[in-house]
């Protein structure tokens, strides 16, 4: 019984990686008609299967497909939210593909070009997904942080085959590691461009796959990608607390800033990995640092900071009061912010070796 009952609550807990239905049009090109709110650009890496109807599925792609999408995301809304559907007006977070990209090369021209016409700069944020998320409800994210967060950095979506099932987590699992060589493709591609700066966010099981990306990028050695990694930001990491040390000591000559952004109260990740995977505990409810044998990382605990989203498994990009104090920042981003908290007078700093930790206090 108590197995069901903990398997019914995951069912609702794990919303900050469970698809949620939109007005998806998957295969026109033009603007949306008559939007409803603001127009994000977002540029779409898949290496999910792409079906008849033009939309995606969670079978495995041979390449990657690179593609331009527009979400329509309405204007009365609580920074950090996506409503479930029925949104009730039409074409409410509607998303739409207005351009493809034959290549990686032209994909990262176009990513640029847009960095340099819409946020004054040459920056990208990739956003790498988590389990159990559809290719529409990560769209839907990612064009969702690109309004509430004011990073200087265009918006970049790397969508792999998740099954969108909350079963599916040994499918998802395997589909990290077969999704890592597309996204090394990516990153690569995309520090051959003119492009300055490239920081990686990857939520929940994306963020294993992100670390995954990144050690094998410093395994086949690729200083030119290594010069432009601002830093890698895990949001609520589905990591073994246990690999991602193996993967922090894989990059210790490179030192990349890495920053895990966690909650010790997490309770989807601890009830999930007792339910699922064995009670292996998670990075993103660590709370004995010493378990990371003091590699370079920053962890910033939001476990206090007083937003109801903070119970969520995905805090960062669902606060409203977090979304705020990142904005704040002079040049906002999840690596800035956080190496800025170590200075700051509403944090509590602990160290253990090159292993740091942060406690918000609440705001």
């Amino acid at each position: 019984m108590r197995n069901l009952l903990t398997a019914l609550f995951l069912v609702f807990a794990l919303q900050g990686c469970a698809a949620l239905p939109s007005t998806f049009v998957p295969d026109r090109t033009g603007a949306l008609a008559q939007p409803q709110g603001t127009i994000q650009s977002i540029f779409v890496a898949s290496s999910r299967n792409r079906l008849a109807n033009g939309s995606f599925g969670f079978d495995r792609a041979q390449s990657l497909f690179f593609a331009t999408y527009q979400v329509a995301i309405p204007e009365k809304r609580t920074p950090g939210s996506i409503p479930p559907e029925p949104f009730g007006v039409p074409n409410e977070f509607a998303s739409l593909e207005v351009a493809r990209q034959a290549s990686v090369s032209a994909f990262s021209s176009a990513v640029l070009n847009a960095a340099r016409s819409t946020k004054n700069s040459s920056e990208v944020m990739v956003f790498v997904h988590g389990f159990n998320s559809s290719f529409e409800h990560s769209l839907t994210r990612a064009a969702q942080m690109d309004l509430d967060f004011k990073f200087p950095a265009a918006t970049v979506l790397y969508s792999w085959p998740a099954a969108n099932q909350l079963v599916s987590y040994v499918h998802d699992l395997d589909s990290t590691t077969y999704a890592r060589d597309g996204l090394v493709e990516l990153l690569n591609g995309l520090s051959q461009s003119d492009i300055s700066r490239i920081v990686i966010v990857g939520h929940s099981m994306g963020a294993r796959l992100a670390m995954e990306a990144v050690r094998d990028l410093s395994l086949k050695g690729n200083p030119r990608f290594f010069s432009k990694l601002g830093g890698i930001a895990l949001l609520s990491p589905d990591i073994d607390i246990d690999v991602f040390a193996s993967q922090l000591r894989t990059l210790e000559d490179i030192t990349p800033p890495v920053v895990a952004y966690i909650s010790s109260g997490d309770t989807t990740l601890r009830d999930f990995s007792t339910f699922f995977i064995e009670g292996k505990p998670r990075l993103g409810s660590i709370q004995d640092i010493t378990r990371l044998d003091g590699q370079a990382a920053i962890i910033v605990d939001v476990d206090n900071v007083g937003d109801p989203a903070q119970l969520s498994h995905l805090p960062i990009a669902t606060s409203p009061v977090m979304i705020s104090a990142i904005n704040a920042s002079s040049r906002p981003d999840l690596i800035r912010y956080a190496q800025g908290l170590l200075d700051a007078s509403n944090a509590a700093v602990s160290r253990f070796g090159n292993t740091v930790r942060i406690q918000l206090a609440p705001f």
